[in-house]
């Protein structure tokens, strides 16, 4: 049910997930792989610097992700 979403456990637990995923996403950008990290909890994007985002959504679907591209260049 959607009580569960209001659990102060699950919460912290899904910001310090989405903090640990944050920092690994802005990695890719000190390595040139990404321009940009941002989000918030477990949603989190990146912008590519070129545009394959379909390319690297497919490898990452592969690989096991739960992953979209919302444009050519964000992930």
């Amino acid at each position: 049910s959607c009580a569960v979403l209001g659990d102060p456990e699950l919460q912290q637990s899904v910001r310090a997930k989405g903090a640990d995923l944050l920092a690994g996403l802005e990695g890719l950008v000190q390595d040139g792989l990404a321009t940009e990290a941002r989000g918030r909890g477990l949603m989190c994007a990146i912008d590519l610097p070129r545009a394959r985002g379909a390319e690297v959504v497919a490898a990452m679907l592969e690989r096991g992700f739960l992953v979209n591209n919302t444009s050519d260049r964000t992930i």
